[in-house]
């Protein structure tokens, strides 16, 4: 039996134009923004995260390797569990 847990919060610090974001999930999400303000940025992180899941985080990391700062963080709110 799989265990779900949904994602009800990302934190995202130091990713391209991300400098310090906090969003709270829903189930249907909709970013609107003017051209380089983030929205591509917040996708890009969810690949990263993608990739980490399938244990292919340092190809990913090899490909965004000059968009991200020394202090990437990324930190999850998945119901009660907490990921840093």
């Amino acid at each position: 039996m799989t265990t779900h847990y949904p994602l009800t919060q990302i934190n995202i610090t130091g990713y391209r134009r991300l400098f310090s974001i906090e969003m709270k999930m829903r189930p249907l999400m909709v970013m609107i923004g003017a051209n380089g303000v983030g929205k591509t940025s917040v996708l890009d992180v969810f690949s990263l995260l993608t990739s980490a899941a399938q244990g292919k985080l340092k190809n990913i990391l090899s490909r965004f390797k000059f968009f991200y700062r020394k202090n990437l963080n990324l930190e999850l709110n998945l119901g009660e569990l907490m990921i840093f």
